[in-house]
């Protein structure tokens, strides 16, 4: 059989998005929180020579707006129109300009080493938290007794000592690295750190973590050592009269050794990780003026961007410009526009997706929480008639402060659930219920997800048992079997 290989020229006619820089940088600002938009503001100007940070006063900064949109296709765009203009106005020094070799004084002043500066306060001044492993380390270089070969094997130790306080690596793999014959040498080094502050760390799972901080003053240690051993999983579901029955000893007795457990920390390191705050500088702000509410967004510390009139006056009047300068201007020129207008765009939108949610959510605003309706993207875009992917994108790591508090935009779109007269009910009001229910149970006999879903449909919500348990797990409430609490007279 013969097989014929051939060309061919053809031609097909097809249809493509093509996403321009520009068009794509317009979409990225909208997914910009207002911290990362002041950034690359900032960034631009240092890299844009057309643009510049205007720092007029509001009234004047509506007259400069003004100014700004009257950028013309000259303006982007050289032409020979200035043929008329005399020859000592187009004989301009453009790399001077370009170098920026003439320095506006008023914007631009520097300073000497003989002015006065304002310094930040002494306890203003922060500095890095000690680690959980530099801290092992100076309890290991206190060790007098301590060889160097010891603190070598204590370095290796120390350093695969995760944030939480356990050892992410057997002493084998420790011997091995090292390449030292004898693992006993790794073991007593290990049994060193152990005893370090904090109590529990160089652990390699929790039971052997809460078994290194048993003092040894502890009358009841070896009891508490072997709940810990053998009666973890039932410790943690709180059967204590199972655990009373099988180690042979009263319920409250039993009762006095778990409160002594529950002192120990399952993660010791953690103290030296501690959480950091993250302070959110709302995009949106709501106010209530009368019965209506009304937004203003938040454009405090945003710069004010304007295209240079330097630079404009001498794209107008300049003739006889090299090329290479002509397209460097030309595309640096382009570029501000298109940045500036896009941030104009980006606040435009902004603004009204804003407008729309509180338009929508007009009762959550009164009333709270519990009277937040069921919203979705789709919802807010066909209002203010744009893609729900934009919405999307504008929602994106933004906050709004509101009567009720400060809360994402997202927040704000949810789920709903419909009741037995048809209407809805949001999934965070049914959240609420969830929590008040269990806030107000007996703690001796708490709800199960069966009792709540009970106590749901009276209230005329219909759920999934599992939705429940779906919507505990993200409150982190744990199951009613680990709720429970047990008292003396049970």
């Amino acid at each position: 059989m013969m097989l014929e290989i051939k060309q061919t020229l053809s031609m097909k006619l097809t249809h493509r998005l093509m996403m321009v820089p520009m068009l794509q940088q317009s979409i990225k600002l909208l997914q910009l929180s207002k911290l990362e938009l002041t950034q690359l503001i900032h960034q631009e100007l240092q890299e844009n020579p057309m643009l510049e940070e205007s720092q007029l006063e509001s009234g004047e900064r509506a007259t400069e707006e003004a100014n700004q949109k009257d950028i013309k296709a000259e303006d982007i765009k050289l032409s020979d129109e200035n043929d008329g203009v005399e020859k000592t106005e187009s004989e301009i020094d453009w790399q001077s300009f370009i170098d920026d070799d003439i320095v506006d004084t008023e914007y631009n002043r520097s300073y000497s080493d003989n002015d006065e500066r304002e310094l930040p306060p002494l306890e203003n001044i922060l500095t890095k938290p000690q680690s959980l492993q530099n801290y092992l380390l100076w309890q290991l270089r206190m060790t007098s007794t301590i060889t160097d070969e010891e603190f070598r094997i204590g370095e290796m130790i120390t350093g695969n000592i995760d944030e939480n306080g356990y050892l992410r690596a057997s002493t084998e793999e420790v011997t091995k690295i090292l390449g030292i014959e004898d693992v006993e040498k790794v073991s007593k080094v290990l049994q060193l750190i152990q005893k370090f502050d904090p109590l529990g760390v160089g652990a390699r799972n929790p039971q052997e973590c809460l078994i290194l901080q048993i003092k040894e003053e502890e009358p009841n240690a070896s009891l508490i050592k072997k709940i810990i051993q053998y009666h973890i999983m039932q410790m943690e579901a709180k059967q204590y009269q199972n655990i009373a029955k099988t180690m042979g000893i009263s319920l409250n007795k039993m009762r006095e050794l778990a409160e002594i457990i529950l002192t120990y920390d399952p993660k010791p390191g953690r103290r030296f990780n501690p959480e950091i705050s993250h302070y959110i500088v709302p995009d949106v702000y709501v106010y209530k003026v009368g019965n209506e509410y009304v937004i203003s967004l938040n454009d405090e510390g945003l710069p004010q961007l304007r295209v240079s009139n330097v630079y404009r006056k001498i794209l107008r009047k300049g003739k006889t410009v090299p090329d290479n300068t002509r397209k460097y201007v030309e595309e640096k020129l382009r570029s501000a526009v298109w940045l500036i207008k896009s941030i104009q765009q980006r606040q435009r939108t902004l603004f009204n997706v804003g407008k729309s949610i509180v338009s929508f959510q007009k009762d959550f605003l009164d009333r709270g929480v519990a009277y937040l309706k069921p919203l979705t993207l789709v919802d807010v875009a066909n209002d203010i008639s744009m893609h729900e992917s934009t919405i999307s994108r504008v929602t994106t790591n933004k906050y709004m402060h509101t009567p009720q508090g400060i809360f994402e935009l997202k927040f704000f779109f949810n789920s709903g659930l419909r009741k037995r007269n048809g209407d809805y009910i949001s999934s965070v009001r049914v959240k609420e219920m969830l929590r008040e229910f269990i806030k107000n149970e007996d703690s001796r006999k708490p709800y199960s997800d069966t009792q709540i879903l009970e106590l749901l449909k009276k209230q005329g919500v219909v759920i999934a048992r599992r939705t429940i348990a779906k919507y505990r797990d993200e409150l982190n409430i744990l199951p009613s079997q680990k709720r429970k609490i047990i008292y003396p007279d049970q």
